[in-house]
């Protein structure tokens, strides 16, 4: 189908959706790193060192933390981050998000953050970043903990690595972990110096993980908040009911192997998605992978079976009145009911 490209792909937009993700992924990871902080000093932390310093850490051979126990699995269950900064730093940038992508297009309307859709997107953004961060701290506490009971370190090294890994990912955790026996084995190092090595690892992986969550998770925000400024115009009879989704790529030298391919590929409808070359599908361009600075825009095809010049203003030019009003009226009825 021949399609013409709109200025709302216009490089333009692209990049004030971009620079909008990079203003609140500081703030994030910021955030991200003072919620590490606080969470060595948790109760439930505590509860897991204090038990294990006691010696009553067993296990089972399914490899679940089990018998006298308990106590420890339990605590482990209840670390928690509190994300209520980083949470606040998504929800900014989507309606950010949504507004960057209103003034640059202004189609008339302003992007409604009470939108029920809107509000759903967001909390469904929260419940993916809280399970992702608390289960990522679960699953390092708990393989230093079976490292402990499986007899390959003791309760005071377990104390220790607990205390020192905790935020990183488990194979960062172990990742440390090899680098500290193998200089400790090595003995071309002092104790001292090994200790700082590995303090020194352990915090630039730290900082990569910070990084990484920052930008995949604000640019995953921002692209709900792009996408729900288009569903809130489609909604109010602002685009032709055929609009399409363009990918746009950033173009420098930090463009990927997986993003590249995706520089020609075809527009898809507003709730489509797009084929990956290894076969996956994915919503936004951010889903493909992380850290990624993609972002989309629109195209419109022609309505007269041939190319239209004219593009979205001819459409808006033509399109009947009375549908546009009633269209109009439904969208406000599914707004209310929250689209039931």
């Amino acid at each position: 189908m021949p399609v013409i490209t709109g200025a709302f792909s216009s490089p333009e937009l692209a990049k004030a959706v971009v620079d909008n993700s990079e203003q609140y992924a500081e703030r994030f990871r910021q955030a991200f790193l003072v919620a590490l902080a606080s969470l060595r000093g948790l109760e439930a932390v505590n509860k897991v060192i204090e038990n294990i310093d006691r010696g009553i850490a067993m296990i089972e051979k399914s490899d679940e933390i089990t018998g006298m126990g308990d106590s420890v699995s339990d605590a482990i269950e209840n670390v928690s981050v509190d994300p209520e900064a980083m949470l606040e730093a998504q929800w900014e940038s989507l309606i950010s998000a949504g507004s960057v992508t209103a003034d640059e297009v202004g189609l008339g309307i302003s992007f409604d953050i009470t939108n029920p859709r809107a509000i759903q997107a967001a909390q469904n953004i929260g419940i993916f970043l809280v399970t992702y961060v608390n289960d990522s701290v679960r699953a390092s506490i708990r393989n230093i903990i079976q490292d402990q009971v499986s007899g390959l370190i003791g309760r005071a090294e377990a104390h220790r690595l607990i205390k020192q890994r905790v935020g990183l990912l488990p194979n960062h955790a172990l990742a440390v972990q090899n680098l500290e026996a193998s200089l400790m084995t090595s003995g071309m190092l002092s104790p001292a110096l090994v200790a700082n090595r590995v303090q020194a690892y352990a915090a630039r992986l730290l900082k990569y993980r910070a990084d990484m969550i920052s930008r995949t998770e604000v640019a995953r925000a921002t692209s709900v908040g792009q996408h729900e400024y288009w569903e809130q115009a489609a909604d109010a009879g602002l685009l032709p009911p055929n609009t399409l989704r363009k990918w746009i790529v950033t173009r420098d030298e930090r463009l990927c192997d997986i993003c590249e391919p995706m520089t020609d590929s075809d527009p898809i409808p507003l709730d489509g998605y797009w084929a990956l070359d290894n076969g996956e599908q994915v919503f936004y361009p951010t889903d493909s992978h992380p850290s990624c600075r993609c972002t989309t825009g629109l195209v419109f095809p022609d309505l007269l079976g041939k190319a239209d010049p004219l593009g979205w203003e001819r459409w808006i030019a033509i399109r009947p009145i009375q549908k546009h009003a009633d269209h109009d009226q439904k969208s406000h009825g599914n707004w209310a009911t929250g689209g039931q």
